[in-house]
């Protein structure tokens, strides 16, 4: 089965969408979903972001990044538009390799610390790509340490010691 629904909660709007197909023997059951999510908040946009148990390291440093510290409500920026779809399969036992994750996000006048004691990215406006444990941010401008930046894009990636890092680049 196939549906479209759109999604209203106080203060949020969003649509989502759906593929169910399970199979008459054999095959494990395959979901397909896509969730938009509308205008908000960037402190509010926080329970958008979902659990990532096959990449702790990444929702580590995504947590680390966005608040450093900070009061998730005290949060500057907005969040203009995103979206979320898994695919794959509904048998877990097949392991994490058997569905995908994608996330895309576009934000506004966010802040966002790489590491510690790095000085941080100040009013920036992005897409913010997410494959699986894969980050990918292109960033259209922002201010750091007082100097305005252009275009640029951060990369990060899980380390096979488990680690998270990340490195930067002018696009």
């Amino acid at each position: 089965e196939q549906g479209l629904t759109q999604l209203r909660a106080e203060g949020y709007r969003g649509a989502a969408d759906f593929r169910l197909r399970v199979p008459t023997q054999g095959d494990a059951p395959h979901l397909g979903l896509r969730v938009g999510i509308g205008a908000l908040a960037l402190a509010d946009g926080r329970q958008f972001l979902p659990r990532l148990p096959s990449a702790p390291a990444l929702e580590a440093w995504l947590n680390a990044a966005l608040h450093d510290g900070r009061n998730w409500r005290a949060l500057p920026g907005q969040l203009t538009s995103g979206a979320l779809v898994y695919a794959g399969s509904l048998r877990f036992a097949d392991g994490p390799q058997s569905a995908r994750l994608l996330q895309h996000y576009d934000v506004d006048q966010a802040n966002l610390v790489f590491e510690p004691g790095w000085p941080a990215l100040d009013a920036g406006s992005a897409q913010v790509q997410l494959v699986d444990d894969a980050l990918d941010l292109h960033l259209s401008h922002g201010d750091l340490a007082g100097l305005q930046l252009g275009q640029g894009t951060l990369r990060g990636r899980t380390t096979p010691s488990g680690a998270y890092q990340t490195t930067a680049a002018r696009s």
